[in-house]
């Protein structure tokens, strides 16, 4: 869980270092921790955590509405 939390910091150090996927919901960056995605935005220098899932779940079934 430690590495999860570094990883959260490094996103609000260093949010452009993290790949983009437009296709999963606009301006949309992952982030990798173990076997976790981290899917996240940056809105006005705010950093929005979408979710937190497993690399073997389907990713568009758990984008929440609101980040569509």
């Amino acid at each position: 869980m430690n590495s999860m939390w570094a990883v959260f910091l490094e996103i609000l150090e260093k949010p452009n270092s993290f790949r983009f996927r437009n296709d999963l919901f606009p301006n949309c960056q992952v982030a990798t921790s173990g076997s976790h995605l981290i899917l996240f935005r940056i809105q006005k220098e705010v950093a929005q955590i979408a979710r937190v899932l497993h690399r073997s779940m389907d990713f568009q079934r758990h984008i929440p509405e609101e980040y569509l």
